[in-house]
């Protein structure tokens, strides 16, 4: 019996840019983090005979991710960081935008109400040739998958 399933070929993780509302639109070297998960709720009444609690899907829970890009001579991140938690701009959606090899969008993962956790200033070596290379953590409320 033939396979009536289309065959996709699987997306390289090195064609991506990260939108993070009006403060920036870049390529980052690496993103690493994203991910989310369920709680898992068990859950028994006193007169139950069973053994094993039933389970319950319970709140869902997002993971901080992680930004790292070259040292370059603008101050956005930098400037973000530091903004005051009241003020109106500090959180803003992200956006993580995957492509294929010709450039064409496959994915947009919409991350909201974003706002900068940690910055990590790039360790110097004065031995090494190896990029200065700046990390930005990020907590969000929401993730969605565009359509």
């Amino acid at each position: 019996m033939a396979n009536s399933y289309p065959t996709r070929d699987p997306i390289g993780n090195y064609n991506f840019a990260i939108q993070i509302g009006s403060i920036i639109q870049g390529n980052f070297k690496e993103l690493s983090g994203l991910s989310a998960s369920r709680a898992v709720n068990e859950y028994r009444e006193g007169h139950e005979p069973n053994l094993e609690p039933r389970k319950l899907p319970g709140l869902r829970s997002l993971a901080n991710i992680t930004l790292r890009r070259g040292l370059v001579d603008g101050r956005e991140i930098w400037n973000w960081f530091e903004k005051k938690r009241t003020d109106k701009d500090f959180k803003q959606d992200v956006d993580v935008v995957v492509f294929d090899d010709a450039f064409e969008e496959i994915a947009r993962w919409q991350l909201k109400d974003a706002w900068p956790v940690r910055w990590s200033a790039p360790g110097l070596d004065a031995t090494s040739t190896a990029l200065a290379m700046e990390e930005l953590e990020l907590a969000f409320s929401q993730i969605a998958l565009a359509d």
